[in-house]
């Protein structure tokens, strides 16, 4: 009877040890030195907001570029700014060209990159200028030519 007691305990606790022993085989298949992520890459629009100084005041651009992003580091493509104004219509700015991304640890909470653009633009600052010249009018109302003028021979010889 001990025997058959015991046999029949360790039939009931045998598939458990099997269960356990795949169990761990699994967790070592899955658990390994390599993790397989997928590289991100493919097309990127992105609205962009900047600030300069010009004509010794602070405005804002707008703008956006838009290009091809390899395995979420490297980034080419274009781009275009314009300047916002909306108090005055006598300044003007707009710039655009090529524009080149680097990304480093850019998939966590806190990244880092340096950005690039190379191009041409065009701006435009309007002013008045007021210059207040002196009065050359003679006496008679006429403008006369001052004394120091340099006057060449033939026309001291007409004067005669």
């Amino acid at each position: 009877m001990r025997r058959a007691l015991l046999v029949s305990v360790m039939a009931w606790l045998v598939p458990f040890s099997a269960a356990a022993q795949q169990g761990a085989a699994a967790a070592q298949r899955t658990q390994g030195p390599m993790i397989v992520e997928p590289i991100r890459s493919g097309f990127l629009v992105a609205p962009d907001i900047k600030v300069t100084e010009m004509d010794r005041k602070t405005f804002g651009l707008v703008g956006a570029y838009a290009g091809w992003v390899t395995a979420d580091t490297f980034f080419i493509g274009g781009g275009g700014y314009w300047l916002v104004d909306s108090h005055s219509n006598d300044r003007d700015m707009a710039y655009g060209g090529l524009v080149v991304q680097w990304l480093v640890h850019n998939g966590g909470r806190l990244g880092f990159g340096a950005k690039g653009l190379v191009g041409a633009g065009e701006a435009t600052v309007t002013d008045t200028i007021s210059v207040r010249l002196p009065d050359i009018r003679g006496a008679n109302g006429r403008v006369t030519m001052p004394a120091s003028t340099n006057r060449s021979p033939s026309d001291s010889a007409r004067d005669s």
